[in-house]
């Protein structure tokens, strides 16, 4: 609780502060839960100063509750389960892919692990409309690519540049670093909401991690670890504060 101090109410002068100090009155939190008897006695403050007083911390610095629907309501608004396009594996996920959430998928190499991002993709981009950003770590990806799942999948010819400028991105990362550079970009970008494609971005799929952490961990193992933990960090607030399903 910050420091009580001249300055956050106008009858909170120097000589005020001073002499509630002296009663070891030093917070915020000290002065609300003080005794008004306490408070005259040690600062000569009258009824009237030590309402009004009180009245603007409370202001300033009270958390005031909130209904427990609203809170649930405004969660159901921004949340979304996204089929996999694999009925057992949503059962698996209940469901599917939650915003929201990380999702990790792990298997050995060509498991179709790659596929199964692709799968997903189609669903989000073209099954619910929503945008799709694709950060690739291993050139797996390319427009080309994108452009003949989008064609099996029933995007007509004619509507592919519209598909595949408005509904999906795809960004490079060679290290750690550029996917640092990338994800705080992205962040940026989502909190300034002037573009729609941001505006409609539900989902942020790294493929993979694996490569760019190898490095590292084979390195120095603290740095490895600190530079792990970032990057769970930045990821869980993507999540988290902009509804995205991160897999």
């Amino acid at each position: 609780m910050p420091a009580l101090r001249s300055g956050l109410s106008p009858l909170l002068t120097d000589s005020v502060c001073e002499k509630l100090r002296c009663g070891k009155v030093t917070t915020v939190m000290d002065f609300i839960q003080a005794d008004f008897q306490y408070l005259n006695k040690c600062a000569q403050l009258n009824y009237k100063e030590f309402l009004a007083i009180r009245k603007i911390l409370l202001a300033q610095y009270a958390i005031y509750p909130t209904a427990g629907a609203e809170i649930l309501n405004d969660m159901l608004a921004c949340r979304a389960i996204y089929s996999t396009g694999c009925q057992r594996l949503d059962e698996l996920l209940c469901g599917g892919i939650y915003t929201g959430e990380l999702t990790e998928i792990i298997g050995p190499i060509a498991a179709g692990k790659t596929q199964f991002c692709f799968t997903i993709l189609i669903q989000v981009a073209l099954m619910n409309k929503q945008s799709v950003f694709y950060i690739d770590t291993q050139s797996g990806i390319t427009n080309c690519r994108i452009k003949e799942i989008a064609l099996r999948n029933g995007v007509p010819e004619n509507a592919m540049y519209d598909f595949q400028s408005s509904k999906v991105r795809c960004s490079r990362a060679n290290n750690i670093f550029d996917l640092f550079t990338i994800l705080e970009q992205v962040r940026a970008d989502l909190n300034n909401r002037n573009n729609q494609f941001y505006i409609n971005l539900r989902l942020l799929i790294i493929d993979s991690v694996h490569p760019i952490l190898a490095s590292l961990i084979a390195g120095c193992q603290s740095d490895a670890n600190g530079l792990m933990s970032q990057l769970a960090h930045l990821l869980k607030i993507l999540s988290t504060d902009f509804f995205l399903a991160v897999i």
